[in-house]
């Protein structure tokens, strides 16, 4: 049996390392197979399914004929078809642009009100600028682990356009993807801004006057875009509550050790710049900030795919 099934379906690659979230859609994936061919009669009926990897598959759904057969009906060609669909469908009804979406827009509406909102209440209750950083920094590193953890299986919990092209420069998910992926999480961050704002009197929308100017700002970013982007994929593996620990104390630590506090998020950099707040950044510095998150995130993939996914 074992040797017809490595002729049949490929030798099994235990040792291949997989995301959880890769084993989840495969699953989902290998599932929707077969249930399409369980309510396919005039098809094969199902021999054995897995989602161990075999040869060039990440899982297998293997159908046998019941008999010889020398040539094939209309009927049993369309229920065919309707079993290869039947994986993509699955991953559509599962991990639909809806629910990434949805997901990154929330996700990322609820980051920007923790960031924001807590430099506004750390402003109004202090004037030290100091306590003023650790209650932002302490709302930010809890806020970040909790919305990673809440949505990592609903749209991956990217909440950031940089790390969602990372995504896709090193083929974890679809060029498409983007298209949904970015604006979700550029909206989202505007209207966490505008609710944080609103929540403590502000206009709804005020440009930011906090200057955040300076080549040593600009390299900050760099650094902590790429740290960023590297922790991320180098602890995919270990599933989503590591991932969601060490970005959210990485960030933590990121707004004591560089200057520019560790934006690492273009998206959040736009959104800050419409608060005049102790979060906020003025508008002729955001670009800067985005072209410094741009390289250092391309940085890291360079890096990623040397070290990582080899």
């Amino acid at each position: 049996e074992e040797a017809k099934d490595k002729v049949m379906m490929g030798a099994e690659r235990r040792s291949m390392v997989m995301t959880e979230d890769e084993k989840k859609l495969t699953a989902y994936h290998e599932g929707g197979h077969a249930l399409v061919s369980f309510n396919m009669p005039s098809y094969d009926p199902i021999h054995k399914a897995t989602i161990i990897p075999r040869g060039r598959a990440l899982g297998m759904v293997m159908n046998l004929p019941e008999r010889d057969k020398h040539g094939y009906s209309i009927k049993y060609l369309k229920a065919r078809m309707a079993v290869c669909f039947g994986g993509r469908v699955a991953e559509e009804i599962i991990f639909g642009k809806d629910r990434i979406f949805i997901g990154e827009f929330i996700g990322s509406c609820f980051l920007v009100m923790i960031i924001v909102g807590s430099g506004i209440m750390a402003e109004n209750l202090t004037n030290d600028n100091a306590l003023r950083l650790t209650a932002n920094t302490l709302a930010t590193g809890a806020g970040l682990f909790v919305l990673i953890t809440a949505f990592a299986d609903i749209s991956g919990a990217h909440f950031n356009p940089f790390v969602s092209l990372a995504m896709y420069l090193t083929k974890k998910i679809k060029g498409k993807l983007l298209i949904t992926y970015i604006p979700a999480q550029i909206f989202g961050c505007l209207l966490g801004v505008m609710l944080a704002n609103v929540f403590f009197e502000h206009n709804i929308i005020e440009l930011s006057t906090k200057s955040r100017d300076g080549f040593n700002i600009f390299l900050a970013e760099i650094v902590a875009t790429f740290g960023l982007v590297f922790v991320i994929f180098a602890t995919l593996k270990d599933g989503k509550t590591t991932v969601a620990a060490c970005v959210a104390t990485y960030i933590t630590a990121g707004y004591w050790f560089t200057s520019s506090t560790s934006f690492a998020n273009p998206a959040v950099a736009i959104a800050r710049t419409f608060t005049e707040s102790f979060t906020g950044i003025n508008y002729l510095n955001t670009p800067t900030y985005i072209i410094a998150e741009l390289i250092g995130a391309l940085f890291a993939v360079l890096l990623i795919k040397k070290l990582l996914l080899k």
